[in-house]
């Protein structure tokens, strides 16, 4: 069904991509990062917020990172969720909430998706949208 799938599928981007050059549509995908999954860095603020700002819709895809089981174990290992990845709460990591907030007060309608493999709480989402 979709190209380049490995064992460990594809990312959503590549999804939407692959989907929409087979459909018949004038849907156009303008993606910029914003923020790493693991990071407090905003340095990917400004291009993800002008992006939004040149769009209809902004798709806001934040949740969590794994590591492949074999390299959780490594020190330093930057893996959000998995085994013997321990957090204090279900809150977004990083900078995700806050590129949230940023990517809402451009105005533009906005859609939230978490990609996670645990539970997510994030009231000012639910709250605000």
């Amino acid at each position: 069904m979709f190209e380049n799938a490995t064992i460990n599928g594809i990312t959503p981007l590549e999804g939407f991509n692959q989907y929409l050059a087979n459909a018949s549509s004038d849907v156009v995908v303008n993606y910029a990062q914003g923020c790493e999954l693991w990071s407090y860095s905003q340095d990917g603020f400004p291009e993800a917020l002008e992006t939004v700002s040149n769009a209809d819709v902004a798709v806001v895809m934040v949740g969590t990172w794994s590591n492949d089981q074999t390299n959780l174990w490594i020190p330093g290992s930057n893996a959000t969720t998995g085994e013997h990845i321990d957090v204090h709460d279900l809150a977004l990591f990083g900078a995700q909430l806050e590129l949230v907030k940023a990517v809402q007060s451009i105005g533009k309608p906005t859609v939230v998706v978490f990609v996670s493999g645990k539970p997510i709480a994030e009231p000012w989402i639910k709250a605000s949208m």
